[in-house]
């Protein structure tokens, strides 16, 4: 009997560690403001906990860490806290390349950089540059990252691509979806973990 075939993923391999974990930076101000701290302090004690997260994910073998920093509704909070991201972002980039390239770390950011200064679109670019091809693991960072964001850049990408161009919509069925989200380039996610009080 010929049985269609199927167009639903092979289940991913069992690993001891996930190779996929996702992690949503919240939390950080709510944990300053607790500590009768600027909620700025937060912020930089979350950078501390992110470097020490990857630390260790390097060290257990897992294969793609994905971090979601910044997000496009961030945006609304007070510009003095939003103006101090933007400068720890930028200070991240410039000091932790350096050690994310030494230890194989390849870094990939994703999410519209139209926002964003020169300086800081061009750092971003420098840092990329610099680690792409590394092979110990992938770092993503989602900053001014949406699903919204994520759904139109989709689009846009399906439609620039010849299969589409020439199939119609039938030819998305066709398409590796990796040419249309940057997120479907990555090993299946087995555990998201938020710090301000929820994992799946």
């Amino acid at each position: 009997m010929n049985l269609p075939s199927s167009t639903t993923q092979l289940v991913p391999e069992v690993h001891s560690f996930p190779q996929h974990v996702a992690i949503i930076m919240d939390g950080n101000g709510r944990w300053a403001s607790a500590r009768r701290l600027p909620r700025v302090a937060g912020h930089e004690r979350g950078l501390a906990a992110l470097r020490k997260t990857v630390e260790a994910s390097v060290s257990m073998g897992i294969k793609a860490l994905t971090v979601f920093a910044f997000s496009s509704e961030n945006w609304r909070r007070p510009e003095e806290e939003v103006s101090f991201l933007m400068t720890l972002f930028l200070r991240a980039l410039r000091r932790e390349v350096k050690e994310l390239h030494r230890n194989g770390i390849e870094l990939r950011i994703i999410g519209d950089l139209d926002g964003f200064s020169e300086p800081l679109r061009k750092a971003i670019h420098d840092s990329v540059e610099r680690t792409r091809g590394n092979k110990a693991m992938v770092l993503t960072v989602a900053v001014n990252y949406g699903g919204r964001w994520d759904l139109l850049n989709a689009v846009n990408k399906a439609l620039e691509q010849a299969t589409f161009q020439q199939q119609g919509p039938s030819g998305l069925l066709r398409m590796p979806f990796a040419l249309i989200s940057p997120c479907l380039t990555f090993p299946s996610l087995i555990f998201s973990f938020e710090p301000g009080g929820s994992s799946a």
